[in-house]
């Protein structure tokens, strides 16, 4: 199992340029127009780059009549977009690379990047949230289907950490001390309840009495 970046331009690009824009962040380039745009080697996986089949997202108007169908034409042709995709379980370090690799491409070639697991368009302030997500994923399918189908040989992509930011525990602190002062508060005010409402007659009686128990002794 794979997740998928998909790349969209408004206007088709020349694969050259494509291919260029690949190679200078590190993708390995085949001279063989029939082939994928790129791979990126990661530690225990593959980032892909595959042409746009013009079948996954729809564009805002259809493609030229001259756009040759992905991976049949020349080395010339022009594309409409990419589709990146990389294993689910993959380690932090190389899920982080391969959507960092992604966002740095999408700005570069001045395209919309569109997250289908999302279901919406992404930029690089919601890196966080694709990496999130791209954890979530694979967590899923581990219960679903197990290591098998999400690639021979990768371990499995740790849990997110639950992280508590400074401000949160501040406001732990400040609440616990608002309520030791509420607690103490109530007690005192109780006291003072009890003694307001008995009459200070009763109290002087009170009073007296134990003095004439004690004298008695």
């Amino acid at each position: 199992m794979r997740y998928e970046l998909y790349l969209r331009f408004e206007s088709d690009r020349p694969r050259t340029r494509i291919g260029e824009a690949l190679a200078r962040t590190g993708f390995s380039v085949p001279t063989d127009s029939t082939s994928g745009l790129g791979r990126l080697g990661l530690s225990r996986g593959e980032l892909c780059a595959d042409p746009f089949r013009g079948s996954d997202w729809d564009r805002p108007s259809p493609p030229p009549a001259t756009t040759t169908p992905a991976g049949a034409g020349p080395a010339g042709e022009n594309l409409p977009g990419i589709n990146f995709s990389f294993p689910l379980g993959l380690p932090d370090e190389d899920g982080d690379r391969a959507i960092g690799v992604i966002l740095d491409l999408a700005e570069e070639l001045t395209g919309v990047l569109y997250d289908p697991q999302l279901g919406a368009p992404v930029r690089r302030h919601d890196r966080e949230r694709v990496t999130l997500h791209w954890r979530q994923s694979h967590s899923f399918q581990m219960d679903v289907v197990g290591a098998p189908d999400l690639g021979p040989g990768l371990p499995s992509a740790p849990p997110p950490i639950a992280r508590t930011t400074g401000r949160i525990r501040a406001l732990l602190v400040v609440a616990g001390i608002l309520l030791v002062l509420v607690l103490a508060l109530r007690s005192c005010v109780g006291c003072w309840l009890e003694r307001a409402m008995v009459p200070e007659a009763q109290q002087d009686d009170d009073r007296r009495g134990g003095e004439e128990r004690t004298d008695a002794r």
